[in-house]
């Protein structure tokens, strides 16, 4: 059995057609069928159900692909840990959008000369469903999910059955960031102190659940959102605990809603079998290290 053949299945799994797989691998499509076909005779099972609109796994073929899949990630791990190369820099992460953890990511960068190095980073902002999936497909190598802490039996059901590792972070409750213009700057703020102001929005984490006369933005770019707070004082965001050098750069203002406590928690994933890298290490590393500044 083909090693490579291996990374082909698990390709066919992950865009559930063999013709789009075939694209992705740049190979011809009856020469990738004839190719599952000959691992399943070899392998005495059948992995993929055929139908209108792709293929899927059978339960044995789901099994088979895990292990498809841990096999896959030793060699490559492998042949990381003998090809290490102290002139490279190579990390790979799905994150929320948190100012947090982007100030982690900075700290990261610059220790060690990390900068002078040959760079291979792949840092992305997205919601947390998509940040499973992403660690699950093996898109990225490491995540950091987000909910409510009510929520956490929920999440842990779709980590296990997705079979990925997850540790904790961090837990907290969220917070209004306003300007130091803003006319609740030196108050103690209320839920129905916000009713007379502008919510900015972001990413997928929704607090407010009283809507009447309530005024909001949905605003995704992190630019846009600290202009605005500063240009328009009656604005505020829902935000995690932010880094003071963060706050006094902005001339911002972290503020606490006496009548309002949502705790949420982050927490990191990866797949099972997959082994920390150096680099994850230090990030993650550097993860604690903020986490601790902003507690």
């Amino acid at each position: 059995m083909n090693f490579l053949h291996l990374k082909y299945l698990i390709e066919v799994e992950k865009y559930e057609s063999i013709s789009k797989a075939a694209q992705h691998l740049y190979i011809n499509q009856p020469r990738l069928s004839k190719i599952i076909k000959e691992i399943e005779e070899e392998a005495n099972i059948k992995i993929f159900e055929r139908h209108n609109k792709g293929v899927v796994p059978t339960t044995k073929g789901r099994e088979f692909l895990s292990q498809a899949k841990k096999i896959v990630q030793e060699v490559d791990y492998l042949k990381n840990m003998y090809q290490d190369d102290p002139h490279k820099l190579n990390l790979d992460i799905c994150v929320p959008r948190s100012s947090y953890i982007s100030e982690a990511f900075i700290e990261y960068l610059k220790m060690d000369n990390n900068m002078k190095k040959e760079l291979n980073l792949n840092y992305r902002e997205t919601n947390s469903f998509d940040t499973i999936q992403n660690v699950y497909d093996g898109e990225n190598n490491l995540g950091i999910v987000r909910f409510p802490l009510r929520d956490q039996d929920y999440y842990f059901n779709i980590l296990n059955l997705k079979e990925l590792t997850y540790e904790k972070l961090f837990t907290f409750d969220y917070q209004i960031l306003i300007s130091k213009d803003n006319p609740l700057k030196d108050k103690d703020i209320y839920m129905k102190d916000l009713k007379k102001q502008i919510e900015l929005k972001h990413g997928d984490i929704h607090i407010q659940e009283d809507h009447h006369n309530h005024k909001h933005m949905n605003i995704y770019e992190r630019g846009i959102q600290f202009e605005l707070l500063n240009e328009i004082p009656e604005t505020y965001m829902w935000v995690a605990p932010m880094p003071k050098k963060l706050l006094k750069q902005n001339d911002f203002v972290l503020k606490a809603c006496k009548d309002k406590k949502i705790p949420y928690v982050d927490y990191l994933i990866y797949r099972k079998g997959y082994v920390l890298s150096k680099e994850d290490q230090n990030f993650i590393e550097c993860l604690k290290n903020v986490i601790e500044q902003v507690k």
